[in-house]
């Protein structure tokens, strides 16, 4: 890392923060993420902190709730239960009275993160909606394509890495605790058409196969595509106990945190704000479950928490808002949009840092 023209920049931040600890710091952005971007109801996370527009973003609020947990598992502080109710609580009367939505990957994240909130918690009815979006999600797996899930139910022939790796991921968890067989073999289906399709041999990921009904080949290259494909083939190796799907998560990830349009000047790059300013929490999130997984070679996992680590370094030491905001470039302050997405993929590195052991450096 070049940490030398950093530096000033990381000593003004140790003015600011003086002795805060980086879980300090985790549940400083967690309290600014419920004081500054939830809606007037107090049910749901804005588009933007303080904003008048009302939208409930299915998906962003998925990531909250998986943030929530976050704040949860780290400090054990009950406020957190109260948080994970009112949210999930209130997603029906949200989302225009339905559970479901029209795009299959917005209810694969809602569907993770409930199951996840679900053990985390042990509040069964977290579970039980998670196992009815399943079944939703299921309507998407056709042969268009030759497999795989669509993106959303009115153009099922367009399939993309979003709508099948988190995919893959539910079903595993899930049969993890159902031990349903269906469901690897799902799994394993989805897995062998998105690695056929969208993955090259180099572990690089690309996005998405036939969006403007031509067959095309979407070659755009987003950090979360990365994460949930290591996330993917991690879950399946955990499933099955099978190398290769070990393997490919290693691969992958070897290839992204060196890969010149994914890591830029040594920081995940800047995908703006709106959705792109989750993609790169998104990563974070399934990289760190390989970082700390001790069953897995040592040397393979040395270098992700080394970049882990660096990554929080960069982001505390530039990106940072005192006021626990935290923008879409890592490597400056947040300007004054202030979007929620951008808010919970920095809360999403430093919660993992803190999984970690990081300290402020």
């Amino acid at each position: 890392m070049k940490y030398l023209m950093l530096l000033p920049a990381f000593l003004l931040f140790n003015q600011l923060v003086s002795a805060q600890s980086l879980a300090e710091c985790a549940e400083k952005s967690q309290q600014t993420l419920e004081n500054s971007f939830k809606s007037a109801d107090g049910t749901y996370y804005l588009e933007k902190r303080n904003s008048d527009n009302p939208f409930f973003h299915y998906w962003w609020n998925a990531h909250a709730l998986d943030v929530l947990v976050d704040g949860w598992e780290r400090s054990k502080d009950e406020v957190y239960l109260e948080r994970i109710e009112v949210l999930v609580n209130n997603w029906v009367k949200n989302n225009d009275g339905s559970l479901f939505k029209e795009y299959y990957d917005d209810m694969e994240w809602y569907a993770l993160a409930l199951l996840r909130a679900g053990e985390s918690t042990e509040n069964q009815a977290y579970t039980g909606l998670a196992y009815q979006l399943w079944e939703d999600i299921k309507t998407g797996y056709n042969s268009n394509q030759g497999g795989g899930i669509a993106w959303r139910k009115n153009q099922l022939d367009y399939k993309n890495t979003p709508a099948n790796a988190p995919a893959i991921i539910f079903a595993c968890r899930k049969y993890q605790l159902t031990k349903d067989t269906d469901d690897l073999v799902l799994a394993i289906s989805l897995y062998e058409w998105l690695k056929a399709h969208l993955v090259e041999a180099s572990g690089k990921v690309n996005d998405g196969v036939n969006r403007q009904g031509k067959g095309a080949v979407d070659y755009w290259q987003f950090t979360y595509n990365y994460g949930i494909y290591i996330g993917a083939a991690y879950e399946l190796y955990r499933a099955t106990g099978e190398e290769r799907f070990l393997n490919d998560a290693f691969k992958t990830a070897n290839y992204c945190i060196e890969a010149p349009d994914i890591v830029v000047n040594d920081i995940l790059k800047d995908e703006g704000g709106g959705d792109g300013g989750l993609f790169k929490g998104i990563l974070i999130r399934y990289l760190t479950h390989l970082a700390l997984d001790e069953s897995l070679s040592k040397n393979y996992r040395k270098s992700y928490v080394q970049f882990l680590e660096d990554q929080t370094h960069l982001l505390m030491s530039n990106g940072y808002d005192e006021r626990g905001i935290i923008g879409s470039n890592w490597l400056v302050k947040p300007d004054d949009e202030f979007w929620t997405s951008s808010q919970l993929s920095g809360m999403m590195l430093i919660e993992a840092a803190v999984k970690c052991g990081f300290n402020i450096r």
